[in-house]
């Protein structure tokens, strides 16, 4: 990597910061839970009272890593000691998540001389992005946090000395791969740069001990239940795959008409890991012969999943968002914040009003498949092709060296 002269952003890192922190409280507090909200608080239940059963109960749905659930708790007990609502309470830690990961993104530019421009930029594609404002303001989900530690990790690889960058960057990956695995993509990206066998070894050992501590006790007890919970497959109708195939399906979630899946819709549901796992191989084959650096590698193997991927929920494209500003792509993040403006405010204007799924959902059938289904197509359109272009870029650029 190549480092200027670092670069002063100071006072107005700082003026986004308080804006961003105070537009995600004005929507915490102008919204009440949601169904995610709801399961986290059975989740901290649970985990208080009976953690082995996380993966056990039946009344339970947990997919994830147990990584997040000491977060859940935590917030559940401050939410009783303070006699306030645990939707609003376990939302403030992914706002927290948000606003470090815009002082990284900004800190990091700026320390490797990329223009003030250019820093605070990259901090607003975080801290007023449509879809980092909806997540954490209303929604609360968990990405925000993991996205917080792939980049705690990727910088930590950048910046310490050997061996203390695979080691503690491979731990902070780890920790994210922990709360959800979909980090693993930034881990496998950062196998193509780190060199010898001997560094892989380091950086892959450090980043598998931490989920593998989380899951141990699990693993003992009732491996083929975490196995089932990791099975879950999503959700179908808002985005991905699955909408270009049946797009009928988006009535489910804002005009509130059940829909029957297609029996294409069923056998792509089926064939989820699999197309993930061909798509993810295909790219790391690209990514062994020609090694580009980690961020554009990860940016890859994320489009790749979002092309195939039949489930792709809206909140995903965070995922992409720090990688891109780590790798540079400034441009193509701040377009990227403009596109997401229309599909965030079609999905999350019902989720804040309670009307998801709902026949009170604010928007007529015309708009839904007139407009939202149409730009959806075009959405993951743009997302095929950008990953076809980052392919011929790999191809056409020389491998980097080892660092």
């Amino acid at each position: 990597m190549k480092v200027g002269q670092p670069t002063a952003v100071g006072w107005p890192l700082i003026a986004l910061l308080v804006l961003g922190a105070l537009g995600r409280l004005v929507l915490l507090l102008l919204t009440d839970g949601n169904g995610d909200t709801d399961n986290a608080l059975q989740v901290a239940g649970t985990m208080q009272t009976t953690p082995l059963a996380l993966y056990t109960d039946p009344d339970l749905s947990w997919p994830y890593p147990p990584g997040y659930t000491p977060v859940l708790v935590a917030s559940n007990l401050v939410a009783d000691a303070m006699g306030s609502d645990f939707s609003r309470i376990v939302r403030i830690p992914v706002i927290a998540a948000d606003l470090g990961t815009a002082w990284l993104v900004a800190g990091e530019l700026a320390r490797i001389g990329r223009s003030q421009r250019d820093a605070l930029i990259a901090a607003a594609c975080v801290l007023l992005s449509p879809i980092y404002l909806a997540v954490a303001g209303i929604h609360g989900q968990l990405d925000s946090v993991m996205m917080l530690m792939v980049v705690a990790g990727l910088i930590a690889w950048r910046r310490l000395p050997r061996p203390y960058d695979l080691i503690v960057g491979g731990m902070l990956l780890g920790l994210a791969v922990s709360i959800k695995t979909m980090a693993v993509v930034v881990v496998l990206a950062l196998v193509f740069a780190v060199g010898t066998l001997r560094r892989v070894a380091v950086l892959t050992l450090s980043a598998a001990a931490v989920p593998f501590v989380f899951l141990l006790p699990y693993l003992v007890t009732n491996a083929q239940a975490v196995l089932q919970a990791f099975s879950y497959r999503g959700l179908p109708g808002l985005g991905g795959l699955g909408l270009v195939v049946q797009p009928e399906l988006v009535d489910i979630w804002l005009l509130g008409i059940e829909r029957s899946l297609s029996r294409l819709e069923v056998s792509l549901l089926l064939a989820v890991p699999m197309l993930i796992l061909v798509a993810l191989a295909a790219t790391v084959m690209l990514a062994l012969r020609h090694r580009p650096r980690p961020e554009l590698g990860a940016i890859l193997l994320l489009l790749a999943v979002y092309t195939v991927g039949v489930t792709i929920a809206l909140h995903y494209v965070i995922w992409i968002i720090p990688m891109l500003l780590l790798g540079g792509y400034i441009r193509e993040a701040v377009w990227l914040q403009v596109a997401l403006l229309l599909p965030v405010v079609t999905v999350y204007l019902p989720l804040a009003t309670d009307t998801l799924t709902t026949v009170d959902a604010p928007w007529p059938p015309w708009f839904v498949h007139g407009v939202y289904v149409p730009y959806m197509i075009a959405f993951w359109l743009a997302g095929a092709t950008a990953y076809a272009i980052g392919v011929a870029r790999v191809r056409r650029r020389a491998a980097v060296p080892s660092s």
